[in-house]
């Protein structure tokens, strides 16, 4: 299932291609009480009012394959599964700081920020298994049944979802050859076995200077060349 997201006057637009739903549009609020329209490729559509406010602009409101459940996560009130069919809530998982939000055939793996990633059981909402910690930042999706995590415990991690363990851990000067006082993660691919990390990075601490202002550059590496089947 590929998703492009793009910029409308209503907020994103996240176009499913090859489903059996054409587009999701939400009218994000500040509120958090907020509308989303799902158009079905059938020219039927289905208008839900969520709990959903301007939070979810940066993380997105996934999608069942089927297109019978959207998701809904938030800082406050935590994770919301609905029907799209009914427009109802089926269940809510607390806590909150709920940020990434994965979604897979019968579960959903969720990033709780400074906390834990949690998988969850798709149907009922139930917590299945948990990895605990207080730097989690954010969680991005390799494929197949891992997903790469910033940070756990000071380490970016790799976890294995479907026997929810840290199966390899990058250290610090990996990541941040070039010492930078900040540096934002982006995105991370896995393709042809090599891990690539790409972002925004800052401050290189070799020519740091605090009375001049040094812009945020991009950046792309390759942190792992022989990443291999846990």
């Amino acid at each position: 299932m590929k998703m492009n997201i793009k910029e409308t006057k209503q907020g994103f637009v996240e176009t499913i291609e090859n489903g059996i739903v054409e587009k999701l549009v939400c009218e994000y609020s500040e509120s958090g009480d907020s509308k989303c329209t799902v158009y079905f490729c059938n020219q039927m559509r289905r208008t839900l009012n969520v709990k959903c406010s301007v939070f979810n602009r940066q993380y997105g409101i996934p999608i069942t394959e089927d297109g019978s459940m959207l998701f809904v996560g938030s800082w406050e009130d935590g994770l919301f599964a609905y029907s799209i069919i009914s427009g109802k809530v089926l269940w809510q998982f607390r806590p909150g700081k709920i940020r990434n939000i994965f979604v897979y055939q019968d579960h959903i793996i969720a990033a709780r920020a400074y906390s834990s990633v949690v998988k969850i059981d798709i149907n009922t909402g139930k917590l299945l298994a948990e990895i605990k910690s207080g730097t989690l930042e954010h969680i991005f999706n390799l494929g197949f049944h891992y997903v790469f995590a910033v940070t756990m415990s000071g380490k970016h991690c790799i976890i294995d979802i479907e026997k929810m363990l840290i199966v390899k851990k990058y250290d610090t000067k990996i990541i941040n050859p070039l010492c930078c006082l900040s540096l934002m993660i982006q995105d991370v691919v896995l393709q042809n076995n090599k891990l690539t990390i790409s972002g925004i990075e800052e401050y290189p601490q070799k020519t740091y200077n605090p009375k001049i202002f040094a812009k945020g550059e991009y950046f792309s590496r390759i942190i792992d060349n022989e990443f291999k089947d846990y």
